[in-house]
Parts: structure tokens; sequence; C-alpha cells
């Protein structure tokens, strides 16, 4: 149908242009509709080379890769609709065990997701716990110094020293 229409259309703009003309010679312009039909001809091949290379392709594809026979080229719109036939009975199943599949998935994955959040809060909880430690180390290594200087002093004597140390060692 483009092709046609687009052959009136170069014949009519001739039809003007010969108007326009007031001496043109008739054999010009039986070459110039010669030249229109055939670059409209030209066209109208290339078009159908066009579509038969992809026709020729599908069966071609169909022929090696599924039926793996030769068969009749008239017969590719029936195999092709028994193909996608075939492929939405098929489907609804594999998505089916494709959704059952992921809600596992996402199950499996929120438990893993509660177990690196529980983990993660021990972590935690025991940095915090060394930190504590490591305080509760250093006040009483801090504590022991000064209960020294205060017997190199002579504020304290011997025996509460000893009593004193004795008590902030087992913290360590």
């Amino acid at each position: 149908m483009k092709p046609l229409v687009i052959f009136l259309a170069m014949l009519l703009s001739f039809q003007v242009n010969a108007q326009k003309k007031s001496k043109t010679d008739p054999n010009d312009l039986t070459i110039d509709s010669l030249t229109t039909v055939t670059s409209v001809l030209l066209f109208q091949k290339d078009s159908l080379s066009n579509q038969l290379a992809v026709y020729y392709g599908v069966y071609t594809s169909l022929k090696e890769n599924v039926i793996k026979r030769d068969f009749a080229p008239d017969s590719t719109s029936t195999i092709i609709g028994s193909m996608l036939t075939a492929q939405a009975n098929v489907l609804p199943v594999v998505n089916t065990t494709q959704a059952d599949s992921l809600l596992l998935m996402k199950s499996q994955n929120m438990e893993l997701a509660a177990i690196i959040e529980r983990l993660n809060a021990e972590i935690k909880q025991r940095e915090a716990d060394l930190l504590n430690d490591e305080t509760q180390r250093g006040n009483a290594i801090s504590t022991l110094r000064e209960l020294k200087s205060l017997l190199d002093a002579n504020i304290i004597s011997q025996t509460e020293y000893t009593n004193l140390k004795k008590k902030y060692l087992a913290k360590l």
C-alpha cells in the first residue's frame, strides 16, 4: 500500500511539473514516468527481500534448533502457534515453583538477618564489657600507685597498704 501511495504521489508531481513546462518532449515524460516506476519497483523488491530474509531466518532457526528436520514452510505459523500454547501451559508451573523458592529464600534471609543482628548485639556487649574491665583495671592500677605513694610518705602503715593492695589486686 505504501509503495502505491509513493508511486501515485510521484506521478502527480510529474504531471504538475509537466504542466508548468510549456514545451516538453513526450519522450522525456515517458522516460520520467518509467524512471519513477522503476524506483517504486526497486523499493518494493528491497522490501520483499528484507521480509524474505526475516522469514528465512525464522524458518532456519525452527528447522535447526527446534524441530531438527525439514518441514513445509507453509506450516511455520501452525508450529509457532503450538509452541506458544505449550509455553503458556508450562510457565505457570515454573512461576509457582519460583514463587515458592522465593518465599523460602525470603524466610531464610529473615532468619539469617535476625541471627546477624543478635550476633552484632553480643559483639557490642562484649566490647562494652572489655572496655569496662579495662577501665576497672586502670582504676585499680592508679589506686595501687596512690597507695604506694601514701606508704612512701608514711601516711598509711605497711599493714594497711598490704590489706588494700590485696583488695585491688583481686580486681585485676
